[in-house]
């Protein structure tokens, strides 16, 4: 009876069980523990509580000395076997317990190990992301300067095509006075015709024709103008939608940025908080490992009972 009660704490302490460990089981854990952790004083005690209950049974009789008389070997074996199967008893309860309680910790141990290896991952991958959306970011910073750039020399051109404007506009107003100081010139040049002035005549046409053709050349430079400002005001203001584009671009990227890197702190504080989760179970794990390998020690020094006549 004695080897199939240490055969069966032996086994069971040896097999982990693979479900959630219940508070029951962390009570019965803590009461093996203290059982682990009975000296030999207390085992003593233990031992006259028990002869005390049996004295009572009339398992034995003790004299006026103190001395305690068995009718038989028989008898005395049976109480000494008692004691001992109880003791067992006991070891393997706490035994099986420990042993639950060794199952629930390696589960979750693996259980934490595993969700650490995921954040990580998780974590890699935000860094990974968060580097992308910088890249993106710098790319982007090196199209608007570069779209700032060409905005500005467009608007230095249009700057200098309005000036240009500016003074065809002054030389187109100096013109319309002159053809209007020509004409007057013509009407005296039909004066003069009338009179018969044939060489004043002459001049003052060839004057008059020069005139005309200076005025149709300040014409057309002004109408060239005209369509180089609209053409520098159209592109400038495509270039200035496409710098509010990149700009809102910035900003999103800028944006998204910020949302990974606040995802990768936090990813990074689970990871580490799992770490340290991991770390305790793993210390409480080699602590039960070491309490059961001190009830293992206490069932090696249990005295083995006499054997039965």
């Amino acid at each position: 009876a004695i080897d199939a009660e240490a055969a069966e704490a032996v086994d069971v302490a040896a097999t982990p069980r693979a479900s959630a460990a219940d508070d029951v089981s962390a009570i019965d854990v803590r009461d093996g523990t203290a059982l682990v952790q009975q000296s030999e004083a207390q085992l003593e005690e233990d031992f006259l509580s028990f002869l005390s209950v049996q004295e009572t049974e009339g398992s034995f009789v003790t004299t006026a000395k103190g001395e305690l008389l068995f009718r038989s070997r028989d008898d005395l074996s049976s109480l000494v076997l008692s004691f001992t199967q109880q003791k067992l008893r006991e070891l393997a309860v706490g035994a099986r317990a420990l042993a639950r309680y060794v199952g629930d910790l390696e589960g979750e141990l693996e259980s934490a190990d595993e969700e650490v290896v995921s954040l990580r991952r998780q974590l890699s991958s935000r860094q990974r992301a968060a580097m992308e959306a910088e890249q993106q970011a710098g790319v982007l910073r090196q199209h608007q300067a570069e779209l700032q750039a060409q905005l500005s020399a467009l608007e230095a051109t249009l700057q200098s095509t309005a000036t240009a404007e500016a003074e065809s506009e002054a030389r187109a107003e100096q013109a319309a006075e002159e053809v209007m100081r020509l004409s007057g010139a013509l009407e005296r040049m039909r004066a003069a015709q009338a009179e018969g002035d044939e060489q004043a005549q002459a001049a003052q046409a060839a004057q008059i024709e020069a005139e005309r053709q200076r005025v149709v050349e300040l014409e057309e430079r002004l109408i060239s103008a005209e369509a180089a400002s609209r053409s520098g005001e159209a592109t400038r203001r495509r270039l200035l939608q496409l710098e509010a584009q990149l700009t809102a671009q910035e900003a999103a990227t800028a944006q998204a940025l910020a949302a990974e890197s606040r995802r990768a702190e936090e990813l990074e504080i689970k990871a580490e908080s799992a770490e340290a989760q991991a770390e305790r179970t793993s210390d409480k794990l080699a602590a039960t490992l070491a309490e059961s390998e001190v009830k293992a020690a206490e069932l090696e020094r249990l005295p083995p009972p006499p054997p039965p006549r």
